[in-house]
């Protein structure tokens, strides 16, 4: 399995990022995170 953490500081960023990666077969990993001004998704494909 892969794992990856996408991040962006502009959450409109995030999801573009996000999506591309659905796209590709990712898929989300729990809720997403904001911490110091930017923001997580935790990402995994099998």
């Amino acid at each position: 399995m892969l794992y990856q953490v996408v991040s962006s500081a502009k959450i409109e960023d995030l999801e573009e990022k996000v999506n591309a990666l659905l796209k590709d077969g990712w898929r989300v990993q729990g809720g997403f995170c904001r911490s110091s001004g930017n923001n997580y998704q935790a990402m995994v494909k099998e």
